[in-house]
């Protein structure tokens, strides 16, 4: 038993949602809508909680894809550019962000061959915050910066390259901010100064 239709609607009339219930909680397959009538979501619920497989929209195009257990995101997601090219890669548990999260470029297809495969970030998360060793690269696969985060910030050993691959500034970091000596070199990678923080 599926439960008893049910479609709900925005104070216009326009239809928000539609899908089943069984004693006043979602259950089954359901759909949902923005004001335009434009797909903003499609997944399944149990006892009122999403779970199994959902996908998000944004003005009818797939923004997002992955899983739901007892309400809350879990394993693998994958967010996409309204190109239909990946946006974000990574897992969750239990609603955040865990393991290694990935970030690509835009116009990945045409950067697939920049030695990084596009790739624009990559970091990782613990208990929905970046914690750990995180890099990005631009566009054309050359390494913009390296360092590290705690609990969402960025604290550690930080260096920043040049597009040629030459050291531009090398220091330490905490709670977002530059302590200690920084060393900045020139774009030839001859010494320029260093500042104390």
């Amino acid at each position: 038993d599926n439960g008893v239709p049910v479609v709900t609607y925005y104070a216009d009339g326009s239809k928000q949602g539609e899908g089943y219930e069984i004693n006043g909680k979602k259950t089954g397959p359901w759909g949902f809508y923005d004001p335009w009538m434009k797909k903003q979501s499609e997944g399944y619920y149990l006892n009122g909680e999403k779970t199994g497989h959902w996908i998000e929209y944004f003005s009818g195009l797939k923004l997002a894809e992955g899983q739901y257990l007892n309400g809350k995101k879990t394993g693998l997601w994958t967010y996409f550019y309204s190109n239909g090219n990946k946006s974000r890669q990574g897992y969750y548990s239990d609603g955040n962000k865990t393991g290694t999260w990935i970030e690509w470029h835009e116009d990945q297809d045409s950067l697939a061959s920049n030695g990084v495969g596009g790739k624009s970030s990559e970091s990782e998360y613990v208990n929905g915050r970046r914690n750990g060793p995180s890099r990005s690269w631009r566009k054309d696969g050359t390494l913009l910066e390296e360092g590290q985060f705690l609990n969402g910030e960025q604290t550690g050993h930080w260096i920043l390259y040049y597009q040629n691959g030459f050291k531009r500034g090398e220091g330490d970091m905490v709670e977002e901010r530059e302590v200690g000596t920084w060393t900045y070199w020139n774009e030839d990678g001859t010494f320029r100064e260093q500042i104390t923080y």
